[in-house]
């Protein structure tokens, strides 16, 4: 719209749009609802929580999830076999129930992407536990090793973005993000305008 060729009532207003008095704050509360977002400390908990800011990109997220199911599919197969005995846990002196099902936990979190930081540290901390103590009775467990170094791996990077921790954290967000949109809504809302005009009008 030309301002020369405006028509208005009101010498001071300059185009038509000037003239409904709610349009201003209208233009205002679209800013600010279209312009919000979470606070930057909460999504470096969300971050930390579900180890995921490291690893957006679409390649490397894709490679962790070839990984991630290959590892998590041979720690449940492995850790089903050593529960119907059919194999033997690496440690004599460990109940073989137990490290099944440590290994069948660990497969079965990193397979899903499920709170993954939580789950690889339990992992790591057992499995380590496990070949230390083999180191100290004089033998070199490889499986438990390699089995603690491959959980502290998805302990430190997370489990990507083909997760569900990727879309934990993602609901996580936009709830708290519809939260404080309401909320501003609230505070926003039309009966302040119509307080504002009659205050203006007296």
């Amino acid at each position: 719209m030309n301002v020369s060729d405006t028509l208005s009532v009101d010498p001071g207003r300059t185009t038509l749009g000037d003239l409904h008095p709610d349009l201003n704050a209208k233009a205002i509360r679209r800013k600010r609802l279209a312009g919000m977002r979470i606070k930057r400390p909460q999504k470096k908990i969300l971050n930390f929580i579900f180890a995921i800011n490291s690893l957006r990109s679409n390649g490397k997220s894709l490679a962790m999830l070839v990984i991630r199911c290959a590892l998590g599919a041979l720690l449940t197969v492995s850790g089903c076999f050593i529960i119907k005995g059919e194999i033997y846990p690496p440690f004599e002196n460990i109940d073989p129930v137990l490290y099944g099902c440590l290994e069948i936990f660990s497969g079965s979190m990193l397979i899903m992407g499920l709170f993954t930081r939580l789950a690889m540290a339990v992992a790591t901390i057992g499995f380590g536990i496990i070949a230390s103590l083999d180191i100290n009775n004089g033998m070199f467990d490889m499986q438990a090793l390699m089995s603690c170094v491959a959980c502290l791996v998805f302990l430190i990077f997370g489990a990507g973005k083909y997760s569900c921790d990727f879309l934990l954290r993602k609901a996580i967000i936009i709830r708290n993000i519809r939260k404080l949109r309401k909320k501003r809504e609230q505070e926003m809302a039309y009966p302040d305008n119509i307080d504002a005009r009659e205050n203006r009008a007296e």
